[in-house]
Protein backbone atom coordinates (compact mmCIF):
# COMPACT_ATOMS: atom_id res chain seq x y z
CA UNK A 1 0.00 0.00 0.00
CA UNK A 2 1.10 3.57 -0.76
CA UNK A 3 2.66 4.96 2.71
CA UNK A 4 1.65 9.18 3.32
CA UNK A 5 3.57 10.88 5.89
CA UNK A 6 1.94 13.11 8.66
CA UNK A 7 3.08 16.50 9.36
CA UNK A 8 3.16 16.36 12.90
CA UNK A 9 6.09 13.83 13.70
CA UNK A 10 6.94 13.11 9.70
CA UNK A 11 5.38 9.07 10.49
CA UNK A 12 3.90 7.18 8.11
CA UNK A 13 1.38 4.76 7.56
CA UNK A 14 -0.58 3.38 4.90
CA UNK A 15 -3.99 4.67 3.55
CA UNK A 16 -6.65 2.45 5.28
CA UNK A 17 -4.32 3.19 8.98
CA UNK A 18 -4.52 7.02 8.28
CA UNK A 19 -8.03 7.00 7.28
CA UNK A 20 -9.29 5.81 11.26
CA UNK A 21 -8.10 8.89 12.62
CA UNK A 22 -11.69 9.68 11.31
CA UNK A 23 -13.28 7.95 13.94
CA UNK A 24 -14.62 8.88 16.69
CA UNK A 25 -11.72 6.86 19.06
CA UNK A 26 -8.67 8.99 17.61
CA UNK A 27 -10.89 11.99 16.86
CA UNK A 28 -8.39 13.11 14.10
CA UNK A 29 -5.55 12.70 16.88
CA UNK A 30 -2.27 10.98 15.58
CA UNK A 31 -1.71 7.40 16.47
CA UNK A 32 1.70 8.80 17.79
CA UNK A 33 2.80 12.15 18.79
CA UNK A 34 -1.30 12.72 19.75
CA UNK A 35 -1.33 16.44 18.18
CA UNK A 36 -4.65 17.15 16.49
CA UNK A 37 -4.40 16.68 12.58
CA UNK A 38 -7.11 18.97 10.86
CA UNK A 39 -9.83 17.22 8.73
CA UNK A 40 -8.33 18.82 5.55
CA UNK A 41 -4.95 17.79 6.03
CA UNK A 42 -6.12 14.24 6.57
CA UNK A 43 -8.27 14.20 3.34
CA UNK A 44 -5.13 15.58 1.52
CA UNK A 45 -3.01 12.74 2.82
CA UNK A 46 -5.94 10.73 1.34
CA UNK A 47 -6.15 11.91 -1.37
CA UNK A 48 -2.50 12.00 -2.56
CA UNK A 49 -2.60 7.65 -0.90
CA UNK A 50 -5.36 6.89 -3.66
CA UNK A 51 -7.75 6.75 -0.60
CA UNK A 52 -11.82 7.46 -1.07
CA UNK A 53 -12.35 10.23 1.04
CA UNK A 54 -16.22 10.40 2.33
CA UNK A 55 -18.74 13.03 1.35
CA UNK A 56 -20.17 15.60 3.61
CA UNK A 57 -21.59 14.89 6.59
CA UNK A 58 -25.24 15.62 7.41
CA UNK A 59 -26.36 18.84 9.30
CA UNK A 60 -26.93 19.11 13.16
CA UNK A 61 -28.72 21.28 15.03
CA UNK A 62 -28.76 24.65 15.44
CA UNK A 63 -25.42 25.79 17.66
CA UNK A 64 -24.60 29.27 19.45
CA UNK A 65 -22.05 30.73 21.87
CA UNK A 66 -22.98 30.14 25.49
CA UNK A 67 -20.93 27.51 27.45
CA UNK A 68 -22.56 24.96 29.07
CA UNK A 69 -23.08 26.12 33.28
CA UNK A 70 -20.89 24.97 35.61
CA UNK A 71 -21.20 21.29 37.76
CA UNK A 72 -23.09 22.70 41.02
CA UNK A 73 -21.11 21.39 43.91
CA UNK A 74 -22.45 17.91 45.75
CA UNK A 75 -23.80 18.18 49.32
CA UNK A 76 -21.34 17.11 52.22
CA UNK A 77 -22.32 14.16 53.89
CA UNK A 78 -22.50 13.73 57.85
CA UNK A 79 -19.77 12.46 59.18
CA UNK A 80 -19.74 8.52 59.76
CA UNK A 81 -22.67 8.51 57.48
CA UNK A 82 -21.83 5.39 54.68
CA UNK A 83 -23.04 5.76 50.84
CA UNK A 84 -25.96 3.58 50.25
CA UNK A 85 -24.96 0.30 47.79
CA UNK A 86 -25.38 0.52 44.07
CA UNK A 87 -26.57 -2.42 42.50
CA UNK A 88 -25.69 -2.00 38.67
CA UNK A 89 -29.08 -2.79 36.33
CA UNK A 90 -29.47 -6.51 35.55
CA UNK A 91 -28.53 -7.07 31.81
CA UNK A 92 -31.75 -6.96 29.85
CA UNK A 93 -32.89 -10.25 28.39
CA UNK A 94 -32.92 -10.21 24.20
CA UNK A 95 -35.94 -11.19 23.26
CA UNK A 96 -36.08 -14.61 19.73
CA UNK A 97 -36.70 -13.90 16.60
CA UNK A 98 -36.69 -10.65 14.61
CA UNK A 99 -35.82 -6.83 16.79
CA UNK A 100 -36.70 -3.91 14.90
CA UNK A 101 -34.20 -1.42 14.35
CA UNK A 102 -33.84 2.38 12.28
CA UNK A 103 -31.25 4.52 12.07
CA UNK A 104 -28.07 4.78 14.14
CA UNK A 105 -29.51 1.18 15.90
CA UNK A 106 -28.69 -2.66 15.63
CA UNK A 107 -31.26 -5.31 14.89
CA UNK A 108 -31.89 -8.26 13.74
CA UNK A 109 -33.95 -9.98 11.37
CA UNK A 110 -34.01 -13.44 9.15
CA UNK A 111 -30.49 -13.16 8.06
CA UNK A 112 -28.65 -12.47 11.30
CA UNK A 113 -27.60 -9.03 13.34
CA UNK A 114 -27.51 -5.84 11.16
CA UNK A 115 -27.31 -2.04 11.67
CA UNK A 116 -29.18 0.58 10.21
CA UNK A 117 -26.82 3.80 9.36
CA UNK A 118 -27.51 7.31 9.72
CA UNK A 119 -26.76 9.83 6.72
CA UNK A 120 -23.27 9.67 6.15
CA UNK A 121 -22.06 7.32 8.31
CA UNK A 122 -18.74 5.02 7.37
CA UNK A 123 -18.14 1.25 8.18
CA UNK A 124 -15.13 2.09 9.97
CA UNK A 125 -17.16 4.52 12.01
CA UNK A 126 -19.87 2.08 12.87
CA UNK A 127 -17.07 -0.90 13.35
CA UNK A 128 -15.40 0.90 16.01
CA UNK A 129 -18.31 2.01 17.68
CA UNK A 130 -19.70 -1.86 18.02
CA UNK A 131 -16.15 -2.99 18.43
CA UNK A 132 -15.78 -4.64 15.21
CA UNK A 133 -13.38 -5.21 12.88
CA UNK A 134 -14.45 -3.36 9.46
CA UNK A 135 -12.76 -5.60 7.05
CA UNK A 136 -15.45 -8.57 8.44
CA UNK A 137 -18.55 -5.84 8.68
CA UNK A 138 -17.48 -5.33 4.73
CA UNK A 139 -17.60 -8.60 3.57
CA UNK A 140 -20.80 -9.84 5.54
CA UNK A 141 -22.42 -6.81 3.91
CA UNK A 142 -21.38 -6.75 0.39
CA UNK A 143 -22.24 -11.09 0.58
CA UNK A 144 -25.57 -10.50 0.41
CA UNK A 145 -25.39 -10.86 -3.45
CA UNK A 146 -27.66 -7.53 -4.73
CA UNK A 147 -26.18 -4.31 -6.13
CA UNK A 148 -26.12 -2.55 -2.74
CA UNK A 149 -22.07 -2.73 -2.13
CA UNK A 150 -19.84 -1.33 -0.15
CA UNK A 151 -16.54 -0.45 -1.49
CA UNK A 152 -14.81 1.08 0.87
CA UNK A 153 -14.83 1.55 4.24
CA UNK A 154 -14.46 4.80 4.65
CA UNK A 155 -16.94 5.80 2.27
CA UNK A 156 -20.13 7.30 3.35
CA UNK A 157 -23.33 5.42 3.25
CA UNK A 158 -26.86 6.69 2.59
CA UNK A 159 -29.73 6.80 4.97
CA UNK A 160 -30.89 3.27 6.71
CA UNK A 161 -28.37 1.74 4.67
CA UNK A 162 -27.79 -1.70 6.22
CA UNK A 163 -24.78 -3.46 7.26
CA UNK A 164 -24.16 -7.09 8.56
CA UNK A 165 -22.85 -7.59 11.30
CA UNK A 166 -20.65 -10.59 12.85
CA UNK A 167 -22.54 -11.05 16.10
CA UNK A 168 -23.12 -14.05 17.44
CA UNK A 169 -26.96 -13.99 18.70
CA UNK A 170 -25.89 -13.33 22.44
CA UNK A 171 -22.43 -10.92 21.74
CA UNK A 172 -25.01 -7.93 22.43
CA UNK A 173 -25.92 -7.29 26.27
CA UNK A 174 -28.64 -5.13 24.86
CA UNK A 175 -28.75 -4.42 21.08
CA UNK A 176 -26.66 -0.93 21.13
CA UNK A 177 -27.00 2.06 18.89
CA UNK A 178 -24.19 4.28 17.62
CA UNK A 179 -23.59 7.88 18.91
CA UNK A 180 -24.70 10.56 15.80
CA UNK A 181 -21.07 11.79 14.56
CA UNK A 182 -22.77 15.01 15.08
CA UNK A 183 -22.92 14.70 19.01
CA UNK A 184 -18.90 13.80 19.01
CA UNK A 185 -18.35 17.31 17.49
CA UNK A 186 -19.46 18.79 20.67
CA UNK A 187 -17.41 20.33 23.72
CA UNK A 188 -17.46 18.84 27.17
CA UNK A 189 -20.42 20.01 29.06
CA UNK A 190 -22.73 20.42 25.93
CA UNK A 191 -25.76 18.26 25.35
CA UNK A 192 -26.70 17.56 21.24
CA UNK A 193 -30.23 16.73 20.68
CA UNK A 194 -31.41 14.11 18.15
CA UNK A 195 -33.96 11.56 18.48
CA UNK A 196 -35.74 12.08 21.63
CA UNK A 197 -32.16 12.14 23.55
CA UNK A 198 -29.83 14.66 24.94
CA UNK A 199 -26.26 13.30 24.13
CA UNK A 200 -24.33 14.71 27.13
CA UNK A 201 -20.29 14.74 26.84
CA UNK A 202 -18.89 14.66 30.16
CA UNK A 203 -16.17 16.73 32.06
CA UNK A 204 -13.28 15.03 33.20
CA UNK A 205 -14.21 13.47 36.53
CA UNK A 206 -17.85 14.31 36.03
CA UNK A 207 -20.56 11.44 37.65
CA UNK A 208 -23.80 10.73 36.93
CA UNK A 209 -24.95 11.32 40.05
CA UNK A 210 -23.98 15.24 39.36
CA UNK A 211 -25.52 15.16 36.06
CA UNK A 212 -28.93 14.13 37.69
CA UNK A 213 -28.89 16.62 39.99
CA UNK A 214 -27.58 19.40 37.42
CA UNK A 215 -30.04 18.47 34.99
CA UNK A 216 -33.13 17.34 37.62
CA UNK A 217 -33.94 14.11 36.75
CA UNK A 218 -34.32 10.83 38.83
CA UNK A 219 -31.78 8.87 36.59
CA UNK A 220 -30.08 8.91 32.87
CA UNK A 221 -31.75 7.44 30.59
CA UNK A 222 -32.30 3.54 30.51
CA UNK A 223 -31.13 3.72 26.75
CA UNK A 224 -27.40 4.86 27.89
CA UNK A 225 -26.65 0.93 28.60
CA UNK A 226 -26.89 0.40 24.84
CA UNK A 227 -23.89 2.95 24.59
CA UNK A 228 -21.62 0.25 23.45
CA UNK A 229 -18.28 2.90 24.87
CA UNK A 230 -17.90 4.01 28.50
CA UNK A 231 -15.09 5.86 30.00
CA UNK A 232 -14.55 5.62 33.67
CA UNK A 233 -11.47 5.89 35.54
CA UNK A 234 -12.72 4.65 38.79
CA UNK A 235 -15.19 3.73 40.57
CA UNK A 236 -17.12 1.85 37.89
CA UNK A 237 -16.18 -1.29 37.96
CA UNK A 238 -16.15 -1.30 34.11
CA UNK A 239 -20.14 -0.67 34.67
CA UNK A 240 -21.57 2.93 34.65
CA UNK A 241 -23.18 3.46 38.25
CA UNK A 242 -24.38 6.58 39.74
CA UNK A 243 -20.80 7.35 41.38
CA UNK A 244 -18.88 6.05 38.57
CA UNK A 245 -16.12 9.13 37.36
CA UNK A 246 -16.13 9.62 34.09
CA UNK A 247 -12.85 10.64 31.23
CA UNK A 248 -13.64 13.76 29.83
CA UNK A 249 -15.69 12.93 26.20
CA UNK A 250 -17.34 10.53 27.13
CA UNK A 251 -20.88 10.87 26.40
CA UNK A 252 -23.93 10.12 28.60
CA UNK A 253 -27.69 10.03 27.58
CA UNK A 254 -30.18 12.17 29.01
CA UNK A 255 -34.03 11.51 29.27
CA UNK A 256 -36.89 13.94 27.84
CA UNK A 257 -37.67 14.87 31.62
CA UNK A 258 -34.15 16.76 31.55
CA UNK A 259 -34.91 19.17 28.64
CA UNK A 260 -37.36 21.20 30.34
CA UNK A 261 -34.71 22.10 33.11
CA UNK A 262 -32.56 25.38 33.22
CA UNK A 263 -28.99 23.11 32.60
CA UNK A 264 -30.32 21.60 29.74
CA UNK A 265 -31.32 25.02 27.69
CA UNK A 266 -27.71 26.54 28.86
CA UNK A 267 -25.75 22.94 27.90
CA UNK A 268 -27.86 23.05 24.40
CA UNK A 269 -26.30 26.39 23.51
CA UNK A 270 -23.17 25.32 21.99
CA UNK A 271 -20.38 26.82 20.95
CA UNK A 272 -19.34 27.52 17.19
CA UNK A 273 -16.91 26.79 14.81
CA UNK A 274 -15.10 29.50 12.94
CA UNK A 275 -16.12 30.23 8.97
CA UNK A 276 -13.06 27.81 7.83
CA UNK A 277 -14.26 25.07 10.47
CA UNK A 278 -17.81 25.27 9.30
CA UNK A 279 -16.46 25.62 5.38
CA UNK A 280 -14.88 22.23 6.19
CA UNK A 281 -17.96 20.47 7.29
CA UNK A 282 -17.83 21.05 11.14
CA UNK A 283 -20.85 21.34 13.49
CA UNK A 284 -19.49 21.61 16.39
CA UNK A 285 -16.74 23.07 18.17
CA UNK A 286 -14.77 20.56 19.57
CA UNK A 287 -11.76 20.61 16.80
CA UNK A 288 -12.25 24.50 16.06
CA UNK A 289 -11.84 25.88 20.35
CA UNK A 290 -10.89 23.24 21.57
CA UNK A 291 -8.42 21.22 20.09
CA UNK A 292 -6.89 24.09 17.17
CA UNK A 293 -7.53 27.11 19.70
CA UNK A 294 -8.76 29.19 16.64
CA UNK A 295 -9.51 32.26 17.81
CA UNK A 296 -11.31 33.23 14.84
CA UNK A 297 -14.83 34.90 15.02
CA UNK A 298 -18.20 32.52 14.72
CA UNK A 299 -18.96 31.40 11.13
CA UNK A 300 -22.43 33.29 11.48
CA UNK A 301 -20.88 36.82 12.86
CA UNK A 302 -21.24 39.28 12.81
CA UNK A 303 -24.59 40.20 11.87
CA UNK A 304 -25.36 41.04 8.25
CA UNK A 305 -25.88 43.57 6.27
CA UNK A 306 -26.41 44.52 2.81
CA UNK A 307 -23.32 44.20 0.85
CA UNK A 308 -22.49 41.64 2.97
CA UNK A 309 -20.66 38.64 1.16
CA UNK A 310 -22.26 34.94 2.49
CA UNK A 311 -21.80 31.37 1.24
CA UNK A 312 -25.14 29.33 1.91
CA UNK A 313 -25.11 25.48 1.88
CA UNK A 314 -27.37 23.96 -1.13
CA UNK A 315 -27.64 19.68 -2.59
CA UNK A 316 -25.58 19.27 -5.23
CA UNK A 317 -26.88 16.13 -6.19
CA UNK A 318 -29.23 13.37 -4.68
CA UNK A 319 -26.40 10.62 -4.10
CA UNK A 320 -27.38 7.21 -5.26
CA UNK A 321 -27.82 3.54 -3.07
CA UNK A 322 -24.18 3.66 -2.16
CA UNK A 323 -23.25 7.28 -1.59
CA UNK A 324 -25.35 9.81 0.52
CA UNK A 325 -25.63 13.24 -1.26
CA UNK A 326 -23.32 16.18 -1.49
CA UNK A 327 -23.27 19.40 -0.50
CA UNK A 328 -21.60 22.69 -1.59
CA UNK A 329 -21.18 26.07 -0.54
CA UNK A 330 -22.18 28.88 -2.95
CA UNK A 331 -21.18 32.62 -2.95
CA UNK A 332 -23.15 35.34 -2.85
CA UNK A 333 -24.00 38.95 -1.52
CA UNK A 334 -26.54 40.59 0.54
CA UNK A 335 -28.93 42.72 -1.03
CA UNK A 336 -31.52 43.61 1.54
CA UNK A 337 -31.73 42.48 5.68
CA UNK A 338 -35.36 42.36 7.26
CA UNK A 339 -36.06 41.67 10.69
CA UNK A 340 -38.31 38.32 10.95
CA UNK A 341 -38.91 38.28 14.45
CA UNK A 342 -36.60 35.29 15.77
CA UNK A 343 -33.63 36.65 13.01
CA UNK A 344 -33.53 38.27 9.58
CA UNK A 345 -34.78 37.69 6.62
CA UNK A 346 -31.56 38.30 3.91
CA UNK A 347 -31.84 38.45 0.25
CA UNK A 348 -28.68 36.92 -1.57
CA UNK A 349 -28.22 37.72 -5.21
CA UNK A 350 -25.96 34.66 -5.79
CA UNK A 351 -22.76 35.11 -8.40
CA UNK A 352 -24.78 32.83 -10.99
CA UNK A 353 -27.60 35.27 -11.18
CA UNK A 354 -27.08 38.09 -8.95
CA UNK A 355 -30.44 39.56 -10.53
CA UNK A 356 -32.98 37.17 -8.77
CA UNK A 357 -32.33 37.22 -5.00
CA UNK A 358 -33.25 34.49 -2.87
CA UNK A 359 -34.24 35.02 0.41
CA UNK A 360 -32.42 33.22 3.33
CA UNK A 361 -32.88 32.58 6.82
CA UNK A 362 -30.39 33.98 9.36
CA UNK A 363 -28.66 32.39 11.85
CA UNK A 364 -28.35 29.13 10.74
CA UNK A 365 -25.73 26.45 9.95
CA UNK A 366 -26.39 26.26 6.31
CA UNK A 367 -25.20 30.15 6.10
CA UNK A 368 -21.48 31.36 7.18
CA UNK A 369 -21.00 35.27 6.66
CA UNK A 370 -17.23 35.55 5.36
CA UNK A 371 -14.81 37.51 7.22
CA UNK A 372 -13.17 40.40 5.36
CA UNK A 373 -9.81 40.76 7.27
CA UNK A 374 -8.43 38.06 4.49
CA UNK A 375 -8.50 35.11 6.07
CA UNK A 376 -10.97 33.49 3.52
CA UNK A 377 -11.62 34.50 -0.18
CA UNK A 378 -14.98 36.67 -0.85
CA UNK A 379 -15.09 35.30 -4.61
CA UNK A 380 -14.15 31.94 -6.37
CA UNK A 381 -11.46 31.70 -8.42
CA UNK A 382 -11.18 32.73 -11.83
CA UNK A 383 -11.26 29.59 -12.96
CA UNK A 384 -9.89 30.94 -16.70
CA UNK A 385 -7.29 32.47 -15.08
CA UNK A 386 -6.34 29.78 -13.17
CA UNK A 387 -6.53 27.04 -16.09
CA UNK A 388 -3.96 29.90 -18.34
CA UNK A 389 -1.76 29.94 -15.01
CA UNK A 390 -1.03 25.88 -13.92
CA UNK A 391 -2.27 23.47 -16.28
CA UNK A 392 0.89 21.98 -17.58
CA UNK A 393 3.15 22.93 -14.62
CA UNK A 394 5.51 20.50 -13.13
CA UNK A 395 4.99 19.84 -9.59
CA UNK A 396 6.10 16.87 -7.09
CA UNK A 397 3.45 16.73 -4.06
CA UNK A 398 5.18 15.74 -0.50
CA UNK A 399 1.96 14.94 0.73
CA UNK A 400 2.89 10.94 0.09
CA UNK A 401 5.86 9.92 1.04
CA UNK A 402 8.18 9.06 -2.13
CA UNK A 403 5.62 11.11 -4.74
CA UNK A 404 6.89 10.89 -8.23
CA UNK A 405 6.58 14.41 -10.11
CA UNK A 406 3.56 15.07 -11.70
CA UNK A 407 1.96 16.90 -14.41
CA UNK A 408 -1.27 19.48 -13.44
CA UNK A 409 -3.57 17.87 -15.98
CA UNK A 410 -6.47 19.56 -15.04
CA UNK A 411 -7.48 22.97 -13.05
CA UNK A 412 -11.19 23.35 -12.35
CA UNK A 413 -13.28 25.07 -8.91
CA UNK A 414 -15.17 23.22 -6.84
CA UNK A 415 -17.55 24.21 -4.37
CA UNK A 416 -18.09 20.85 -2.68
CA UNK A 417 -17.80 20.62 0.91
CA UNK A 418 -14.38 20.44 2.49
CA UNK A 419 -13.13 19.84 -1.01
CA UNK A 420 -13.66 23.83 -2.30
CA UNK A 421 -11.38 26.46 -3.89
CA UNK A 422 -9.17 25.47 -6.73
CA UNK A 423 -8.27 22.09 -7.80
CA UNK A 424 -5.40 20.78 -9.51
CA UNK A 425 -5.43 16.98 -11.12
CA UNK A 426 -2.14 15.67 -11.24
CA UNK A 427 -0.60 13.01 -12.88
CA UNK A 428 2.56 11.57 -11.83
CA UNK A 429 5.22 9.78 -13.81
CA UNK A 430 4.21 6.84 -11.93
CA UNK A 431 1.33 6.73 -13.18
CA UNK A 432 -0.89 7.80 -10.55
CA UNK A 433 -3.51 10.47 -10.59
CA UNK A 434 -5.07 12.01 -7.89
CA UNK A 435 -6.73 15.62 -7.62
CA UNK A 436 -5.71 18.18 -4.69
CA UNK A 437 -6.55 21.24 -3.17
CA UNK A 438 -4.70 24.01 -4.24
CA UNK A 439 -3.75 25.28 -0.65
CA UNK A 440 -2.93 21.35 0.28
CA UNK A 441 0.60 22.17 -2.14
CA UNK A 442 1.99 24.78 0.04
CA UNK A 443 4.91 22.48 0.69
CA UNK A 444 5.27 20.98 -2.70
CA UNK A 445 8.37 21.19 -4.74
CA UNK A 446 7.24 23.44 -8.13
CA UNK A 447 10.05 23.54 -11.07
CA UNK A 448 8.26 27.54 -11.60
CA UNK A 449 8.26 28.89 -7.93
CA UNK A 450 5.81 31.56 -8.64
CA UNK A 451 3.09 29.04 -8.41
CA UNK A 452 3.53 27.85 -4.73
CA UNK A 453 0.47 29.23 -3.19
CA UNK A 454 1.00 31.00 0.35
Amino acid sequence: ATLAALGCCGKAACAPCLGRLADPQFSYTCFWCRAHVPARDLRALLAGAGAAWPPSRPKAGNLSKKRAAAAPPEPRRPAGRRKPPVTPPAAPVIPAGDIPFGPGEVGRDADGWAYRTRLGETPSFVAWALGLEPAEVLRLTNARGDARRVDSEHGALPEAFVLRLPAAPDAFDAPPFVVPRAAGQILPGEVYESGGWGYYRCREDETPHQLCRRFEIADLDDATRRLPLFSCRRGGGGRLTRHAIMREGTTLLLPVAAFSSPAFGDAIKRRKPCAWCRLEGDTGALHCRGEDRHAAADYDAPTPTAGARVRTRWRLDDGDANAPPRWGWYYGTVTRAEDSGDGLTLYVGYDDDPETPVDEQWPTEDLVVLPTDGSLPLYPPDEAEMRRRYLGARVRPRLTRGAAPAVVARCYVSYQESFDGLILGLKGDDGTDADYQLHDLHDALWDDPSLKPT
